[in-house]
């Protein structure tokens, strides 16, 4: 019998190869991030959501200060719903995030 909580064989591939890529973009970003603020100083304003864990958070920011232990970073606990305008209007320079795709029977997530 299907358990209605997890999701059909290809709904879990599908999450998985997109989880995949994800963190794969991540790991980019903070190593392009790394490479080029070598002499950063100042601070970094990150939002986090609540669903960011403790661990994840100090991960986070020991991986921003890796190469560049001048640099400051400010985590400051948002909503999903506030991240776009928050980063739009300049009052955070990143987000960490997590999202869920709900796909449908048959469909597969966006690349």
């Amino acid at each position: 019998m299907h358990d209605p909580r997890r999701p059909p064989d290809e709904g879990r591939a599908a999450l998985l190869e997109d989880g995949r890529r994800a963190v794969a973009a991540a790991e980019h970003a903070f190593g392009r991030a790394r490479r080029e603020g070598q002499d950063l100083t100042g601070t970094v304003h990150a939002g986090v959501s609540p669903a960011i864990r403790p661990l994840e958070r100090e991960e986070s920011v020991r991986v921003l200060r890796e190469g560049a232990p001048a640099l400051s970073v400010s985590l400051i606990e948002v909503r999903s719903r506030d991240v776009a305008r928050l980063l739009q209007t300049r009052e955070l320079d990143l987000a960490l995030v997590r999202s869920v795709v709900a796909l449908t029977p048959g469909s597969r997530a966006p690349p």
